[in-house]
């Protein structure tokens, strides 16, 4: 019985290796969203640089992968990093889907990407149709969206491209290329300063959080009851800040706000009690949300400061005061 279950053993493993499917590193962070888009991919044959034939196990095409064939550094900046893509073909020459690689992008941007169906706006086109295909960004993803847009368009451009660029061309930069990397240095830079304003004020508001509680906890109290005004005016007198977060959706107040105006009314013990439960919850849930928050800020700034120095050296600029001004 053992030497059986030996012999059992011996071929599954025999089966699995020979079933296993390798994968060529630059395809492997694709490799799972192809299998989505052409099912039973068992082989890819490179054909050149950047394309591989993706084939079942009996040998037959099930499509066609192409990767992009710019750096790193020529990707267009997205939240907090760049994105690596790809586009997959079907055997008919169209896409079957848009893939995404390598990134450090804030997942839940992704996220809203994909639940936007962004993605699935080029399927259907032949190569050529994509440079034509107006694709708008998804609200609440933009910086996403917009790198993911233009990774697609160059990942287009780069294989409709007639011949080599000339030795002068992959050195240097034509005037249409400088414009677009002096408007992209232009916009990076007012990132940096908008990730930096928030990323500052959200420390301070950290800070107060954490080492002023119960003056935290009153300035609330008073927004609930007396209103805005009113703690931005405690606020002022105390040093301290008031954060007052714009609501979305369909609520036009907030809880403690509700809570605040049932106690205004009533004066209740009860009433009060639920008020100041409330802003208790409200304050800890921010000593929650605010460190990651304070982090994604810190990391997109990082990287767009990166972008920011990446760009002034591709234009020749020595220092920061060669850039273009920021202009609003």
């Amino acid at each position: 019985m053992l030497k059986y279950s030996a012999i059992i053993g011996t071929v599954l493993a025999g089966v699995i290796t020979a079933g296993a499917l390798e994968i060529p590193d630059e395809v492997k962070h694709f490799s799972r969203e192809i299998r989505k888009r052409l099912p039973g991919v068992a082989k890819y044959e490179p054909v050149e640089n950047g394309i591989y034939t993706v084939n079942d196990k009996s040998g037959k095409k099930l499509g066609t992968l192409y990767l992009e064939r710019i750096s790193d550094d020529d990707r267009q900046m997205g939240y907090a990093g760049t994105i690596e893509i790809a586009v997959v073909f079907d055997p008919a020459g169209k896409v079957a889907g848009v893939l995404l690689g390598r990134n450090q992008e804030t997942p839940s941007f992704l996220n809203r990407v994909r639940a936007a169906k962004f993605l699935d706006q080029w399927n259907g086109l032949r190569m050529e149709e994509i440079l034509d295909k107006q694709v708008d960004t998804v609200t609440g993803a933009t910086y996403s969206s917009s790198a993911i847009r233009a990774g697609v368009r160059k990942l287009a451009e780069s294989y409709l491209a007639e011949g080599k660029r000339s030795e002068e061309e992959e050195t240097g930069l034509t005037a249409e290329e400088r414009a677009a990397v002096e408007r992209e240095l232009v916009q990076l830079e007012r990132k940096v300063q908008m990730h930096r304003r928030i990323w500052e004020s959200s420390e301070r508001l950290l800070k107060q959080l954490r080492e002023r509680k119960e003056e935290e906890l009153e300035l609330r109290f008073i927004a609930a009851v007396d209103g805005k005004e009113a703690a931005a005016e405690f606020a002022k007198e105390h040093d301290m800040m008031f954060f007052n977060h714009p609501r979305r959706g369909p609520e036009k107040k907030s809880r403690t706000e509700l809570l605040g105006e049932a106690y205004r009314s009533s004066r209740s013990a009860e009433d009060l009690a639920k008020l100041k439960a409330a802003i208790l919850e409200d304050y800890e849930g921010l000593l929650l949300r605010v460190p990651p928050h304070n982090e994604e800020h810190l990391k997109a700034m990082k990287a767009s400061q990166e972008r920011v120095e990446l760009l002034k050296k591709k234009l020749g600029y020595a220092d920061q005061t060669g850039s273009p001004a920021i202009t609003e």
